[in-house]
């Protein structure tokens, strides 16, 4: 990891009374941008004013959204209106004579002059960009300052630990417990693949929830086992087809010339596993979903492919016990219970009896009562067969429920048929 450079914290006093006297002029929008929103030179050289979000309070910088103090709102609206007809080329950061845009090396020089100046010797626009991180991990946490600076999580606990900040903001917030199942947002994942591209950490992420490529799987694929134009890939647990975002995730990065699909930028090696996963855990946070992790994604690909599975089955043999379900999956019986009742929490499957179904193919167990009275309120009397096709269950399962319903008093028994009590 790089290492951290001598941060400089600029003294408050000073630096306000500059931006006073700058207020409206380009060095001014400068140091206001570095202080008050975080960004890199050439993130304020580039900056126009379609990336400005006023009414929202954001500035919209490449692959994150910056919410604006506001403070720094009403400067940027009195800098719009103040620029008037001079903003043709679109930016933020025009030149005070010219009104011309400015190249990224003038946006240092007109830095460090005014800085100088007010007597900041020694602070730059990076230690201003520090300080407004170290500002927004104090006040929002390590995942918040991550999604608003762009910064990987960790790099950003390495920043905390040498400015002393309290445990309690360096401790990025735990992924949730094995039970639990955070809300996994597709939408919001397709946006920062959109907007990153084929980046290690998103790809990574689309790798486990598209897939369910596990860390170790991740970090060992070979390109050998990645076939393009079929879309598909081959893991340890067999082939799968490509999703559309994954396929593209892949064919963006296919020109590299390396044995593995995952290697570090600069030395070419595979990355180790926690890397990986350090990766993932970035692109997740920058997603706006700090609690999730790449084993809630492999959850979450398990869960959708055996949904996907027992759909199948079921709608081509009819209701399923959980035997069988655990052969279909390949899961030991218990484990297989564990995710029938998952996929029944889902609304996937529904439970009756012993068996499964889709759900509207049979009547919940908890109308069934209900709906055998009405048939017995129409018809006089009915069978058990008639029963199960008005429940939509098997008749074995039918029989079960009528001769509780007799021990209780609600209906008669006559035959082979089955009656109110008060129609005898």
């Amino acid at each position: 990891m790089t290492e951290c450079r001598s941060f400089h914290k600029p003294a408050e006093a000073p630096l306000r009374a500059l931006l006073d006297r700058e207020y409206g002029t380009a060095a001014g929008t400068v140091l206001r941008l570095a202080w008050q929103a975080g960004l890199q030179r050439k993130e304020i050289s580039a900056l126009t004013w379609a990336g400005v979000y006023l009414n929202e309070g954001t500035l919209q910088i490449s692959e994150r959204a910056i919410p604006l103090s506001g403070e720094l709102k009403r400067y940027l609206e009195d800098l719009r209106d103040c620029q008037g007809r001079v903003r043709a080329s679109g930016r933020v950061l025009l030149s005070d004579s010219r009104h011309k845009p400015l190249a990224v090396y003038s946006v240092s020089n007109l830095a460090r002059t005014a800085l100088q100046a007010e007597g900041l010797e020694g602070v730059t626009l990076g230690d201003l960009r520090t300080d407004y991180t170290l500002r927004q991990i104090g006040s929002g946490g390590l995942e918040h300052a991550a999604r608003v600076t762009g910064m990987n999580v960790h790099w950003l606990m390495r920043l905390a630990a040498e400015e002393d900040l309290p445990a309690e903001k360096m401790r990025p917030a735990k992924a949730g417990p094995v039970g639990e199942r955070p809300e996994i947002d597709r939408a919001a994942l397709e946006e920062l693949a959109r907007r990153e591209g084929s980046t290690d950490g998103v790809l990574a992420v689309f790798l486990a929830l598209d897939a369910g490529a596990d860390l170790r799987e991740i970090a060992e694929l070979r390109w050998s086992g990645v076939d393009l134009p079929a879309g598909t890939l081959t893991l340890p647990s067999g082939t799968i087809h490509l999703s559309p975002t994954l396929l593209d995730l892949l064919s963006a990065r296919r020109s590299r010339p390396k044995a593995r699909v995952l290697t570090a930028p600069r030395t070419g090696k595979a990355y180790p596993a926690e890397r990986i996963s350090r990766l993932a855990r970035t692109a997740l946070v920058r997603a706006g979903m700090d609690r999730l992790s790449l084993k809630d994604l492999n959850r979450a690909y398990a869960r959708r492919d055996a949904g996907e599975k027992l759909t199948a089955w079921i709608r081509q043999n009819g209701p399923i016990k959980r035997s069988a379900a655990a052969k279909l999956l390949d899961l030991p019986d218990q484990t297989a219970g564990h995710m029938l009742r998952i996929l029944c929490e889902d609304g996937v499957l529904m439970p009756v009896g012993m068996k499964y179904y889709l759900p509207g193919a049979a009547v919940p167990p908890e109308e069934q009562r209900a709906r055998v009275l009405r048939l017995l309120e129409k018809e006089r009397s009915a069978s058990c067969a008639a029963f199960a096709v008005e429940l939509g269950t098997d008749v074995r399962q039918c029989g079960t429920l009528l001769r509780r319903m007799v021990q209780d008093g609600d209906i008669v028994q006559v035959g082979r048929k089955y009656q109110l009590p008060d129609k005898l």
